[in-house]
């Protein structure tokens, strides 16, 4: 499932294809996999990893983190505060991003400030600096908890006379006092709503990829032990094979332009070109070393002969290793392959299965009631309009008609369609009198023979298409 945002209307739900569901999930639920491993190692179990992250699913629902992020956070906030903790923490930052507009950085910057303040007992103007510059009057909240006025704050900072647990409660609460409950309201709101259903819907794909996954893990594991034992060394033997035989043919190209070009440019002998094609370079070298004279007096025409030459020489050399015993050895090969694959294709009825469902998929409108009224509604407004009694626009035909009763007859026709003469409708009508089609051993002379010549016209048409 996923969500389509529409700013004109509330979050619509829709099917996802199964492939992409798959996909997806199969990617949080592994993320999600390894923040269990992370966290069943910092609580001591499984059990209390599970516990946990379900609440951090519950409260990616209703709040604006996500889960990813409420993990992220939650690593940091368990360096200095118990897990039962985290959650409430978690919720007076979420009240304070609503009313201050926070940013994900900005959250992680306040909870790095919290750490440090817990981790090290101290407050410093540095520490304090993470919740000021992002809207929180850490001086009110000090000053409440002190019972000073906030102008003698600093002061006491500077002096290293406020605790850092201290301090960090303080802000706590007075972010409480300030926004709390703003993150409930924001929740009604429609980015938050979209936000919120992402994470539910990241949920449901997640199951999708768990179970995906969790299957998965056999077949990844077989065929880690096949590649990497002799199965492996022999396919790795075939892709070194492969890659030399690339890399000779690649070879072997250039070498046959290298010889073009400097018979043609510099008048050398040439060595792979058979006597034809060597005295055509000959020739050519001939040509290019008058006109570069020609162009060397001032004449512009025989430089452009030099450039034209140089293109021909090109183009020699790319036929002649097209023409090559080796180049045609490589294509001779290519064609038993795509035979092979053919003769096997046709022994095998796997790709039957795809034709059927296109075949149904195809149907669409044709296999339902609606369409079966149209046809109705069409014929009967055509018979009103040919008996006179119907006075509206000339009827449409987008479903045929099997025969024109009369010269200047009325019809809205439609992109794509087809109107034959009457010549040719008569030739066609004078030949469907005994029609066989012949497919190798098959033929039509009844309509339930359609399906199976059709079958087999798919058949051929696919294995025309795998040889090109």
């Amino acid at each position: 499932m996923a969500e389509v945002s529409n700013p004109n209307t509330t979050p619509v739900i829709r099917e996802i294809p199964l492939e992409s569901m798959i996909s997806s999930g199969s990617t949080i639920a592994g993320s999600r996999e390894q923040t269990r491993m992370a966290f069943a190692q910092r609580f001591g179990s499984d059990e209390a990893a599970e516990d946990y992250l379900s609440q951090v699913e519950e409260m990616a629902a209703r709040t604006n983190y996500s889960y990813d992020e409420i993990t992220g956070y939650a690593k940091l906030l368990l360096n200095s505060y118990s897990a039962d903790e985290t959650f409430g923490i978690l919720q007076r930052l979420s009240d304070a991003t609503a009313g201050l507009g926070l940013s994900s950085s900005d959250v992680t910057m306040m909870i790095s400030g919290l750490s440090r303040m817990r981790t090290t007992g101290k407050a410093t103007q540095e520490y304090l600096n993470y919740f000021s510059e992002r809207g929180v009057d850490v001086y009110a909240a000090l000053g409440q908890s002190l019972g000073v006025d906030k102008s003698q704050v600093a002061g006491l900072v500077t002096d290293g006379a406020v605790d850092g647990a201290q301090a960090a409660e303080a802000i706590l609460t007075y972010i409480n006092q300030e926004f709390g409950g703003l993150s409930e309201k924001l929740m009604g709101t429609y980015d938050a709503m979209v936000d919120n259903l992402d994470d539910v819907m990241a949920s449901l794909e997640a199951q999708g990829g768990e179970g995906y996954n969790q299957e998965r893990i056999a077949g990844i594991q077989a065929q880690q032990d096949a590649y990497s034992g002799v199965l492996g060394e022999a396919v790795g033997e075939i892709n070194r094979i492969a890659g030399e035989n690339k890399a000779y043919l690649e070879n072997l190209s250039e070498q046959y332009t290298r010889e073009a070009l400097s018979a043609v440019l510099l008048g050398q002998g040439t060595t792979l070109y058979g006597e034809d094609e060597a005295a055509k370079l000959a020739e050519m070298g001939r040509e290019y070393a008058q006109a570069a004279e020609d162009y060397a007096a001032g004449n512009q025409e025989a430089g452009l002969r030099m450039e034209a030459l140089k293109e021909q020489a090109e183009a020699l050399a790319t036929a002649a290793y097209e023409s090559s015993d080796q180049y045609m050895a490589l294509q001779n090969v290519e064609l038993d392959q795509i035979a092979a694959i053919r003769e096997n294709t046709s022994a095998l009825n796997g790709w039957r299965v795809s034709y059927n469902q296109q075949q149904e998929l195809s149907r669409g409108r044709l296999g339902t009631s609606l369409f079966e009224e149209r046809i109705a509604v069409a014929n009967s407004a055509s018979q009103d309009y040919l008996s006179g009694e119907y006075d509206g626009p000339a009827p449409k035909y987008a479903y045929g008609l099997q025969r024109v009763p009369y010269d200047n007859f009325p019809a809205l026709l439609h992109e794509g369609e087809r109107v034959l003469t009457a010549s040719e409708a008569r030739t066609m009508s004078a030949g469907s009198g005994g029609v066989t089609i012949q497919v190798g051993q098959l033929s039509v002379r009844e309509e339930a023979d359609v399906d199976r010549v059709a079958e087999a016209l798919y058949e051929r048409l696919l294995l025309a298409n795998m040889a090109g």
